[in-house]
């Protein structure tokens, strides 16, 4: 029975021999059992046998730059490897290694020679179907090179276009910061030359103060969104609907300045979150600030909360100008930046919603967004209501 599986075995492997030859080799070869985790062949070391598998499961791999081992096949019952071994003195491209208890026929180089020369006829038959494996493995290996190829040329976009994006993100800034260290410039000079006098001299410290507090909210934002992956959230108990109101303190006037108002729907039963106050705080307020901004034409700012299997929703939902469907995959993006819609222009660099994202995900949670351009957005922020065995 034995031998009958070996005969298997190999006229699958060489189907050209004759059934007299196949039994030849079957009844010369030896057979070898492997230990899970046992190395069978090893990259670099010159070969002498090829191994054919009767039972068993074995892995080949290679090694690649930087110590990293890479799979490049997985052989089963009836397949073979090393058949280079028996046609050239050259080291092995890759190693071979037991995944379970594996039984192998092994034919050295020595028995390979033996068999050729007592039946020369048998060479062609053997050759060709050491020259088909060879030729499948070529196409695998064309085929794999391809895809890496294609891998490649993906993330070169990717990379190409995350610089430009990067190139833009340090223009914007640099504008960002000139603006109002310019008017600070302006202002403090005339101040220096003591030309400006009552309201005057009081509207110029006013805009000292508030170009300012811009530079400074620019670079505290920059700051926070690098050190959210450095530091860890403090979780604690935090009031949803306080938290909506003191952001609203802050926010009010500006967008009264654009004929806004804010329409609250939050329970007075709404359980408090396990959060990060300042973390949250700054997702929040970053959502509300984008709805303000991005709505120039007045209208109302719906903020609205509820509990939902154990989460918390808060949407918040504005009139403004919408967001272009091409513009939807890139808006969470780090350097993303809208300067314009329609005869709207935008000032800002574009790091809120990076940063409500990256917050939100910190707690477990995710923000969704829907919107018709034109018409309106309305994100969805969604984090867990309490935090299960020290994560949210």
């Amino acid at each position: 029975m034995a031998l009958d599986r070996r005969i298997i075995i190999l006229r699958n492997a060489f189907p050209s021999l004759s059934e007299d030859m196949l039994a030849y080799v079957a009844q010369n070869a030896r057979e070898i059992r492997v230990a899970p985790g046992d190395r069978i062949c090893t990259e670099g070391e010159l070969g002498d046998a090829v191994y054919f598998i009767l039972s068993g499961r074995v892995q080949v791999s290679k090694f690649l730059e930087l110590g990293t081992q890479h799979l490049l096949n997985e052989l089963h019952a009836g397949q073979f490897f090393g058949e280079l071994a028996l046609v050239e003195d050259a080291p092995r491209m890759a190693s071979v290694d037991a995944l379970e208890e594996t039984a192998l026929l092994v034919i050295t180089k020595d028995d390979f020679q033996d068999l050729l020369t007592r039946n020369p006829e048998t060479a062609m038959p053997i050759m060709r179907s050491i020259a088909s494996r060879l030729r499948d493995s070529d196409r695998r290996s064309i085929e794999e090179l391809r895809e890496k190829n294609e891998e490649l040329a993906q993330a070169y976009l990717t990379l190409k276009d995350l610089a430009q994006r990067k190139s833009d993100f340090l223009t914007v800034v640099a504008h960002e910061l000139r603006t109002p260290l310019t008017a600070i410039k302006g202002y403090g000079h005339f101040m220096r030359l003591g030309t400006l006098q009552g309201e005057t001299l009081n509207r110029a410290v006013t805009a000292i103060v508030n170009n300012t507090d811009a530079i400074v909210r620019l670079i505290n934002n920059i700051l926070f969104l690098q050190e959210l992956e450095l530091i860890e959230p403090a979780f604690e108990p935090v009031d949803v609907p306080t938290l909506v109101n003191a952001i609203l303190t802050t926010m009010r006037p500006g967008a009264a300045d654009q004929s806004l108002t804010f329409q609250l729907e939050l329970p007075s039963d709404l359980p408090s979150v396990s959060a990060d106050l300042d973390g949250l705080t700054q997702a929040i307020g970053a959502l509300i600030d984008n709805a303000v901004k991005f709505s120039p034409n007045g209208g109302a700012i719906v903020i609205a909360a509820h509990v939902e299997e154990g989460q918390l929703r808060l949407s918040i939902q504005d009139p403004g100008v919408g967001i272009q469907p091409d513009q939807m995959y890139h808006i969470f993006d780090r350097y993303h930046h809208l300067e314009s819609a329609g005869e709207h222009l935008f000032g800002g660099v574009g790091l809120g919603l990076p940063i409500a994202k990256q917050v939100v995900e910190q707690h477990g949670g995710n923000i969704s967004v829907v919107s018709q351009p034109g018409a309106g957005s309305t994100f969805t922020l969604t984090i867990p209501i309490e935090r299960k065995n020290g994560r949210a």
